[in-house]
């Protein structure tokens, strides 16, 4: 029997952006806010593949051609250790500039809660989450621990063709509906002679 693999094709389907393309759009970002230096913090060793566009594709027009510098660091496994490698960050590395790479929320949420309670919310620290999931969290960021002064900024998923009105959709669902029933009723003709329909 053949790999495992082969036959993924046939029973998942993708429905978010290709592997690395925010990534891409990150690194197009970064480009446009000019930065000489950052931090790109991520989850697991598997997401240095899917950031490479954003680690190799420093090519940098501004400030005399230069690349920006980036600091690579695994964020910790346990979620109770990010406060002191934040205070790494801060402290050691002296980085403000901070891209964070996870796919899960649930990390975004305790980091930016640890954050806070060191002061690493306000100027001059900057972070982008690569997460485009982040936009769930602006509950969190405007609640009672009180606003974030940092720039917090984040990726998004959007859909820039109009939508269609739901009355169009489900007269265009019914449509199909019907087509394909009589279709079907064609096909069974022993039940059915053409004039009946």
């Amino acid at each position: 029997m053949g790999n495992r693999m082969d036959f993924a094709p046939d029973f998942v389907t993708s429905i978010g952006p290709s592997r690395g393309l925010g990534a891409r759009a990150t690194s197009e970002f970064l480009e446009n806010l000019r930065w000489t230096s950052f931090l790109l913090a991520y989850q697991h060793e598997s997401d240095l593949e899917e950031l490479a566009p954003l680690i190799y594709d420093r090519r940098s027009t501004h400030h005399g051609g230069d690349r920006a510098s980036i600091q690579l660091r695994r964020l910790p496994n346990n979620t109770d250790s990010y406060e002191p490698f934040l205070k790494y960050v801060r402290n050691r590395l002296r980085q403000t500039n901070i891209v964070i790479h996870s796919s899960n929320i649930t990390t975004l949420y305790a980091l930016l809660q640890q954050a806070k309670g060191i002061n690493m919310t306000e100027p001059p620290f900057s972070y982008i989450f690569t997460n485009t999931d982040l936009s769930l969290l602006e509950d969190f960021l405007n609640n009672v621990y009180g606003s974030f002064h940092c720039n917090i900024t984040g990726l998004q998923l959007v859909k820039n063709d109009p939508m269609m009105k739901t009355s169009l959709a489900l007269t265009s669902e019914a449509v199909w509906v019907v087509g394909t029933a009589l279709h079907k009723m064609t096909d069974v003709s022993c039940f059915f002679s053409r004039q009946t329909l």
